[in-house]
């Protein structure tokens, strides 16, 4: 009976991965907090005249899903938002969503 209990557990355990997406792997997930520890955040900066963003999406490593990623950050000029955009951008492997620097 008990074996029988653990084997059903087992199984609801894998169908409900396979049913979910499974979270981005190490090296995806270290490349992200990378990206946005390098991003000068609009709170840090509420007096920065140019905003940035880049979104779109990345190919996990490990799992190969597709995995959105979206930054925005806030910068004192507008080349080290054009910079950051290029940098930024070459992230992302899917099709970009967005992909801008503006004024506020």
């Amino acid at each position: 009976m008990r074996s029988m209990t653990t084997a059903a557990i087992g199984l609801v355990a894998l169908s409900a991965l396979a049913a979910g997406s499974m979270p981005a792997g190490a090296n995806t997930l270290y490349e992200i907090t990378e990206i946005k520890k390098a991003t000068p955040s609009c709170h840090a900066h509420p007096q920065a005249p140019w905003v940035g963003r880049v979104s779109g999406s990345v190919q996990d490593d490990m799992t190969d899903e597709i995995v959105p990623v979206s930054f925005v950050g806030c910068f004192d000029t507008q080349p080290v938002c054009e910079a950051w955009k290029e940098k930024t951008s070459g992230f992302i492997t899917g099709p970009i969503i967005q992909y801008e620097c503006t004024r506020r």
